[in-house]
């Protein structure tokens, strides 16, 4: 006997041995009846492609395939799905009895399509998604495509979620949602998987997903920006949709500047105050300017205050108020931050913390144009609300 027979009777054998395993993880397959699925099961995990055969032929001559949904089907599936047995997969998608196993819920084919998706398994993921009924698996929901993609892209596999996206119908996923392409595409940008972001936002129903919602278009930003992934934000914001960010607000794009001034990205500070509508974020305000510049301060990074205070927004930042300019002084102090807090106090933009020296009326112009330009900003800022508004409604 050669070697390939040898090792197909020590899965057999192994497989035998399992079904004390799996009696105990279903303990609803008792007796005579269950016991031909019992032994599938085992043999699905343990690899052993004669005994799969023999229990199919068995189930199938037992009755006819079309009578219900077979749990147990689906059950030998995802096992073997998961330990990564191709041949023993197609051979069940293959069998007769293909058509008994459930679409939906636990698992159906969308279980077994999530499993592929979280064990990088391509090859059957593609023989799930081209099986009886793979075209038939939801978009969203539980263990639909939307949730398969998910997982694929949490887990870097990125050729599993290009084949999810490549076979998906026009829209069949949804653009938002915890199963939408939005959660996906926040995934992807926070590991900086620059190919699957530009994947996803070329995808059917990319064009939809929402700016200000978890699991949006801001989201993804956000997530990008806080995780110091330049490409991928840069990405999102060439986008048509970046069109639609408000300036202010969760997830609008005063708020990415803030995750990234929190954790040190100066390029992506200024990559979002430089993008279209960045001039429009408002200088106070928890979405301010003048909170991710205290937020810098209070972290000791000091190239993003210089960054925030020479740009051509930092002069609207005033000095005064719970996120001003003394505020921001105050955190670089306090924590310590000393040669920062030399940085907040030489610089020469307006506010009562650099009047030391200036003369009563050189302190009204300079106050006077403070105010201008703050003023500027919140009606430019009102101005981009209103147009990012018309543009989502349409």
């Amino acid at each position: 006997m050669g070697s390939a027979g040898s090792e197909e009777i020590r899965k057999t054998q192994e497989a035998f041995r399992y079904c004390i395993e799996i009696q105990r993880q279903y303990p609803w397959l008792t007796g005579e009846a269950m016991r031909v699925k019992k032994e599938l099961i085992s043999a699905a995990s343990c690899d052993s492609l004669s005994l799969t055969q023999l229990c199919l032929k068995l189930l199938f001559d037992e009755r006819p395939p079309d009578l219900k949904r077979d749990k147990e089907m689906g059950i030998a599936l995802c096992h073997a799905v998961r330990e990564g047995h191709e041949t023993v997969v197609r051979t069940i998608l293959n069998s007769p009895l293909a058509g008994a196993i459930p679409i939906s819920g636990t698992y159906g084919l969308g279980h077994a399509l999530v499993m592929a998706a979280e064990n990088d398994h391509e090859a059957l993921a593609g023989l799930i998604l081209n099986s009886q009924g793979g075209e038939m698996i939801s978009g969203s929901g539980s263990y639909g495509l939307g949730e398969a993609l998910y997982c694929a892209v949490d887990k870097a596999h990125e050729a599993v979620a290009r084949a999810i996206l490549s076979s998906q119908k026009e829209g069949s996923i949804p653009p938002n949602g915890a199963s939408g392409l939005g959660r996906s595409l926040g995934s992807a940008a926070k590991s900086g998987q620059t190919t699957l972001v530009e994947t996803i936002l070329r995808a059917p129903g990319a064009t939809r997903i929402a700016p200000g919602v978890e699991y949006g278009f801001g989201h993804a930003l956000r997530k990008a920006c806080e995780g110091g992934r330049e490409a991928s934000a840069r990405l999102i914001l060439s986008s048509p949709l970046a069109r639609l960010l408000l300036p202010d607000g969760e997830y609008g794009l005063g708020d990415a500047v803030h995750w990234a001034a929190e954790n040190g990205h100066t390029t992506l500070v200024l990559a979002v105050l430089n993008s279209e509508g960045g001039s429009a974020i408002s200088a106070e305000g928890y979405f301010g300017l003048g909170r991710s510049l205290c937020t810098a301060a209070e972290n000791g990074h000091k190239e993003v205050v210089e960054a925030i205070l020479n740009s051509p927004f930092g002069g609207a930042i005033s000095a005064e108020g719970k996120y001003g300019l003394n505020a921001s002084l105050q955190q670089a102090k306090e924590y310590g931050h000393d040669e920062l807090a030399r940085v907040i106090k030489s610089y020469r933009g307006g506010g009562s913390i650099f009047m030391a020296g200036v003369s009563g009326l050189g302190h009204i112009f300079l106050t006077v144009g403070c105010g201008i330009y703050s003023l500027i900003s919140q009606v430019s800022g009102a101005f981009f609300r209103v147009a990012a508004r018309i543009r989502s409604s349409h």
